[in-house]
C-alpha cells in the first residue's frame, strides 16, 4: 500500500489533464482536481486498498465533472469553454478546438476517448473502468475518433499536406 502523498504525486498531472478536458477550464479542472483529492484524502484507507486506487480517482473526477454540467445546464448557464479572467495563459487555438469537439460527442464516446487517448489506459483497462464491453469501447474510440475527425477535419488538412509535399 503507498503512501497518499506517493500517490497524489503519481495521479495530480493525469487527473489535471483530464479534468481539463473534461471542463475546458483550467481553473474548473484545478478546483476538481483538488475536490477529487479531499475525497480520496477522506477515504484513503479504503481507497489505498483497492486494485486501482488512481481509477477509483478517475470516476470520482468524471461523476463531479458530470455533476457540475448537469447543474450548469439546469441553471441555464452558458459554461465558457476558456476563462479569459484566467492568470494562466490561454491554451493555443487547436487545443481549443479539440474541447470544443470533444463537448460535441456523446458522453461515452467522449470518456472513452479521454481515458484512452489522454490518460492512456488501454481498450481493457477503458472498459473494465466503465463497465463495458471491449467492443463497445472500439466502436466508441472508432466512431469518435471518425466525428473529431470531421469537426477539426483533420482528413482535409492531412489530404492538404499530402499534395504539397508530392508537389
Amino acid at each position: 500500500m503507498e503512501s497518499f502523498d506517493i500517490f497524489f504525486d503519481g495521479q495530480q498531472r493525469s487527473l489535471l489533464g483530464q479534468a481539463y478536458v473534461l471542463t475546458g477550464n483550467i481553473e474548473d479542472a484545478r478546483d476538481l482536481v483538488q475536490e477529487v483529492f479531499v475525497r480520496v484524502w477522506q477515504k484513503w484507507d479504503r481507497v489505498s486498498s483497492m486494485e486501482d486506487p488512481a481509477a477509483w480517482a478517475r470516476h470520482v473526477l468524471r461523476n463531479l465533472a458530470i455533476g457540475r454540467w448537469r447543474r450548469s445546464r439546469r441553471r441555464g448557464a452558458q459554461v465558457p469553454l476558456v476563462d479569459s479572467d484566467s492568470a494562466s495563459s490561454p491554451p493555443d487555438a487547436g487545443h481549443l478546438d479539440l474541447v470544443h469537439a470533444l463537448y460535441g460527442l456523446p458522453e461515452k464516446q467522449r470518456v472513452v476517448l479521454i481515458l484512452h487517448d489522454v490518460v492512456g489506459l488501454s481498450v481493457e483497462e477503458v472498459a473494465a473502468e466503465i463497465g463495458s464491453p471491449e467492443g463497445s469501447v472500439r466502436g466508441w474510440l472508432s466512431i469518435g475518433r471518425r466525428q473529431l475527425g470531421r469537426v477539426l477535419r483533420i482528413d482535409e488538412v492531412a489530404k492538404c499536406s499530402r499534395k504539397e509535399m508530392e508537389a
